[in-house]
């Protein structure tokens, strides 16, 4: 099966969950905000944060309010942010921690 390859970033488009783009070089992931994560995040001891937070798209390109992340401004009444496609893993030296 080939799978499609992700095209730029648009910020003016309205992407489905699951919809891959490309952002500065990284492959990012619309993911649904349930509120079991809302749940989460409003839990003050907890070191989840909130969704824009958590969110891979700078504030420089978001405002908060033209990219059709909150569920008031998209067709589907879906809350999304983005996640990377592939997360950064922490390496460490062996060698230097001996």
């Amino acid at each position: 099966m080939r799978v499609k390859q992700p095209e730029i970033f648009d910020p003016k488009r309205e992407y489905k969950p699951g919809e891959r783009a490309i952002y500065k070089g990284m492959v990012i992931i619309a993911e649904i905000w349930t509120k079991a994560a809302q749940r989460l995040a409003d839990d003050p001891g907890t070191l989840f944060c909130q969704r824009c937070v958590r969110c891979k798209i700078d504030r420089d390109v978001c405002t908060g309010a033209h990219l059709q992340c909150d569920k008031y401004s998209r067709t589907d009444q879906k809350t999304i942010f983005w996640r990377l496609a592939y997360p950064k893993t922490v390496r460490t030296n062996k060698k230097l921690e001996r």
